[in-house]
């Protein structure tokens, strides 16, 4: 939140000071004045905020381009990739509550598959991992979002088209291999798309090739309420759950086809969010 205090802070300075220096309260009815100049204060900032991590991600995707393998350059991606996030999740009035971190791998590079219930999920993961250096397959659509779409070129977010099978599956080949060189771990959505409903759809089982081909383990991980957080935000809090249910050695896949993987990964996933429905 390294931001957020910065824009917060300047804030309530320039409330406090405008009403002693240029802008001086002579009347009880004036009480407004410090109000409004937090209010204006506050925007003004948050927009420069913004301005300078689109100059920072403009900058970030040039150096890349020139020293694509720099850990400098992408460290400092990250960090601004996750300081933007979490300006949305504040904003938004998003809790999160992670769970598991310990169950981790400390020295692999793994394939992280979630379930999928809303567009906060990846930014959520981003967050809450960025130590682990975790990137995503994601929609073409997303490497041109302003601001963000930068950083996600600079890391190793993968784009891919869902209409074209072929591109899908070089994308596929290209997820093991940055894991395998030990570059950075990969985060799909085995469902493909946003379910609407508690019920997760159908996986789409060529994603557990990545880890097959990798010899990587499997990380499970759920979210739970992220599918409210456009009902609720900004005015009422969404609390989400973010589990790291458990990791799976790759000698405990080891031999198994795609679908058998995706079954057993699907069965952790359902009985993991099944727990908080028998808590609702």
């Amino acid at each position: 939140m390294f931001f957020e205090f910065i824009v917060l802070g300047l804030s309530v300075a320039n409330a406090v000071i405008a009403p002693l220096t240029y802008w001086k309260i002579y009347n009880w009815w004036d009480f407004y004045i410090p109000i409004v100049i937090f209010i204006a204060t506050y925007i003004i900032a948050l927009l420069l905020e913004l301005l300078f991590l689109q100059i920072m991600g403009m900058a970030l995707k040039y150096a890349h381009k020139t020293m694509p393998n720099n850990k400098i350059i992408t460290h400092r991606a990250r960090f601004f990739l996750r300081s933007g996030l979490q300006l949305i999740l504040f904003h938004c009035n998003v809790w999160t509550k992670t769970k598991g971190l310990a169950k981790l791998p400390k020295n692999e590079r793994f394939l992280l598959v979630c379930n999928h219930r809303s567009n906060f999920d990846p930014m959520i993961s981003i967050v809450e991992l960025m130590k682990y250096e975790v990137d995503f397959i994601t929609k073409d659509d997303n490497m041109k979002i302003p601001v963000g779409g930068n950083y996600l070129k600079t890391l190793n977010f993968l784009p891919v088209d869902r209409s074209d099978p072929m591109q899908s599956l070089q994308m596929m080949n290209k997820a093991a291999e940055l894991i395998e060189n030990d570059v950075c771990s990969i985060g799909v959505y085995p469902e493909g798309t946003r379910g609407h409903t508690e019920k997760m759809l159908p996986f789409h089982e060529g994603v557990f090739n990545i880890a097959l081909r990798a010899q990587c383990p499997i990380v499970i991980v759920t979210v739970k309420n992220t599918d409210k957080v456009k009902k609720n935000a900004p005015f009422k809090r969404t609390k989400v759950n973010h589990d790291i249910v458990t990791v799976l050695p790759y000698e405990e896949f080891e031999g198994k086809t795609a679908k058998a993987v995706a079954d057993l990964v699907r069965d952790i996933m359902e009985n993991n969010l099944r727990r908080y429905e028998q808590h609702e």
